[in-house]
């Protein structure tokens, strides 16, 4: 059940051209023009997509120099919300419906994972799979705190912590690694309040 308005953030690297929502649709503000095969202004037009291999849902995206990709949408949801997966990710759907891609049934998840889940359908998440869904690395936190369009002393304000430490977070060095569990508590709690009140 959706509640609230609906939240859309950029689709990285079509910045201008495509958004994603928490929702599972995307949204274009620009159309292909046959003629130049370029794309060209318009008023924004919303898709969820349409049925592609496997029963994923995917949809063509195309850059203003006429480039075209077709690429999953549970993909472009997690890029737009969350960012690029670790190495050796890819994206679960946790209720395993293929065409859901809201936000909240969407997680990076081990391809190990991933396989399991898929060979065990009625199986529930190992303690493998449980423990990265309650887990979240400095690249994450930088890519979601960016899209809200905060700063990290903006995110450090709602962490409790100092700039520094949320720098720290972020460095090349450390953004694989996992962020405190409470940071990540409070990170989670103040995005939820934050996309129910949008």
């Amino acid at each position: 059940m959706n509640t609230g308005a609906e939240l859309w953030m950029p689709i990285p690297g079509y910045e201008g051209i495509y958004e994603a929502s928490d929702r599972g649709r995307v949204r274009s503000f620009w159309s292909t023009n046959p003629r130049y095969d370029s794309v060209e202004p318009k008023p924004q037009s919303i898709t969820a997509g349409r049925s592609g291999t496997g029963g994923y849902m995917v949809i063509t995206l195309r850059r203003r120099c006429g480039a075209f990709a077709q690429i999953a949408v549970h993909r472009l949801v997690l890029l737009a919300f969350v960012g690029e997966p670790l190495s050796g990710h890819n994206v679960h759907h946790i209720n395993r419906a293929r065409d859901d891609n809201r936000l909240a049934n969407l997680e990076y998840c081990p391809v190990s994972e991933n396989c399991g889940h898929a060979a065990h359908p009625k199986r529930g998440p190992t303690q493998r799979a449980r423990l990265h869904a309650d887990s979240m690395t400095g690249a994450q936190l930088k890519a979601q705190y960016r899209a809200m369009g905060l700063t990290a002393v903006g995110a450090a304000g709602i962490l409790l912590c100092a700039p520094r430490t949320i720098n720290d977070y972020c460095t090349s060095k450390n953004r694989g690694n996992c962020i405190p569990e409470g940071k990540r508590r409070l990170w989670v709690a103040y995005l939820e309040e934050n996309t129910t009140n949008r």
